[in-house]
């Protein structure tokens, strides 16, 4: 109850704000030097609260955090971790690389057709004849170089990548949006057939992927952001009429899974039945040559000579940007192919990126003791940092899989000494950043949960479970291992 009273302030409060600034400007004796001072005291104190709810604990901080929504918090972070580039925050040097990268975004949509200008008056009629209302725009702006960067690395000079993308947040219309992508037990099938067989891997980007998806069935009016598009053929008032699926919106992730779901299959290969971004091409025979696996616009892949035909009839219906073969990144992880064919995988970059949990010394002027209980802020940090170790647990250090287990039960009501082991699971990870899953070519032998087998048409794979492990004194005694079937 305390904490539907405290939203429903924040919420009147907001209200009354608003109506106090259309009240000054509808009473003659305002100014607009007052509204605009006034308006300019509520973002100082904006600024102020965000500042305090960071920093002290308490019901209205809370309250005020939720009102703005999960999406406030995940933009501030992105900010603070050089993830995303706010272009009025930037420097002079940095605003006329944004330019280039902006003028360059805008090059791709002409190119691709992803929109056509229609008038003011045009774009009005529409909206008003189908009820509808002009969704907007915005740029998202990003450093590709800053997964790159890692404590005590060389510095590396930024590379700006522009995307202007539709406020899909704020479309009403309902459609579905799910769309697969490989995972990494897919993944390391791929690593498994092309190790086992001494083929070359091979990975792939779509060029502006979104834009090469399924073409859309309903019209969407794209309304300019501030300042206008990079383009004098348009006015200040001019609309956009999409044509194609735009980022930002909800359904374009499935159009364009959809769109390489039917051309892989119209080259010839083969949707896996359990893993709906893997494919294959099997011969007359049934042995497999080749398999693909999709993850958003960026494939990886890997082919006997005999395939080689399908394999380009497959990537001759897009564009594609950067390919590469043998060492590469692909989805977070980095991947390197070795002279014997082996693969080893590793998540160095993400995990040197872990960041550690600041635990307050004193709490109310007492001195913690382990036994204590973490405060909010603090569990917050705890799923923030074990959610990362999770994920590399995942992907590639399966031994951290149990203690990371053990954190996540521990979550909610979680204790000093649970924050200190935390942060002791991240040193460690990140003093053995170089471990790796390695895939080994012509062996039965697991090597860190991964089985290749030289048969035929790979109809099995040993993938070891090893989240359950005890980490301490029942490692090798309390394992469980399955077979799936995939092919």
């Amino acid at each position: 109850m305390a904490q539907r009273s405290e939203s429903g302030a924040e919420s009147s409060t907001r209200r009354g704000t608003s109506a106090h600034i259309a009240g000054m400007e509808e009473d003659s004796d305002t100014s607009a030097e007052d509204v605009a001072a006034y308006q300019a005291a509520q973002q100082q104190f904006e600024r102020y609260t965000a500042f305090i709810t960071t920093r002290v604990e308490s019901g209205d901080g809370r309250a005020w955090q939720r009102s703005k929504g999960r999406k406030y918090a995940s933009r501030k972070t992105r900010e603070a971790r050089g993830k995303q580039v706010l272009y009025h925050k930037q420097d002079t040097a940095t605003q006329h690389s944004l330019d280039q990268s902006r003028a360059k975004e805008w090059a791709n949509w002409k190119r691709f057709q992803a929109s056509c200008r229609i008038g003011k008056a045009e774009g009005d009629e529409i909206l008003n004849r189908l009820g509808l209302k002009a969704v907007p725009t915005q740029w998202i702006e990003t450093d590709r170089s800053e997964p790159k960067r890692v404590p005590g690395g060389p510095e590396i000079p930024p590379e700006h990548k522009s995307r202007l993308v539709g406020r899909g947040d704020l479309d009403t219309f309902e459609e579905r949006s799910d769309s697969p992508t490989i995972d990494a037990e897919g993944e390391n099938l791929i690593y498994s057939f092309a190790a086992s067989n001494r083929l070359r891997i091979k990975m792939g980007d779509l060029q502006n992927g979104y834009f090469q998806g399924k073409k859309l069935t309903r019209p969407i009016i794209l309304k300019q952001l501030k300042g206008g598009i990079p383009d004098p053929e348009y006015g200040p008032e001019d609309y956009m009429m999409a044509q194609v699926p735009i980022y930002g919106f909800k359904a374009a992730g499935r159009g364009l899974w959809k769109q390489m779901r039917d051309m892989f299959v119209g080259a010839g290969l083969k949707e896996n039945f359990v893993m709906k971004a893997l494919y294959s091409y099997t011969d007359d025979k049934g042995k497999i040559l080749a398999m693909l696996g999709s993850h958003v616009d960026d494939c990886v892949y890997a082919n006997e000579p005999e395939a080689e035909h399908i394999i380009q009839k497959a990537k001759e219906a897009f564009q594609w940007g950067k390919e590469e073969a043998g060492s590469f990144r692909f989805n977070g992880k980095e991947i390197h192919q070795h002279e014997d064919f082996s693969i080893s995988k590793t998540c160095k970059d993400n995990t040197l990126k872990l960041q550690q949990i600041f635990i307050d010394a004193k709490v109310n002027g007492k001195t913690r003791r382990n036994q204590d209980s973490a405060t909010e802020g603090e569990k917050a940090q705890l799923k923030s940092v074990n959610g990362g170790l999770s994920w590399i647990a995942r992907q590639c250090r399966p031994t951290l899989d149990y203690r990371v287990s053990k954190l996540k039960k521990r979550e909610k009501d979680a204790k000093v000494a649970d924050l200190k082991e935390c942060n002791q699971l991240g040193h460690y990870a990140q003093e053995h950043a170089e471990n790796h899953k390695s895939i080994a070519r012509f062996s039965t032998k697991i090597t860190n949960s991964i089985a290749p087998f030289r048969i035929p048409d790979l109809r099995y794979y040993m993938y070891r479970k090893v989240a359950r492990l005890n980490w301490h004194t029942e490692f090798c005694r309390q394992r469980r291992s399955y077979c799936r079937w995939v092919c």
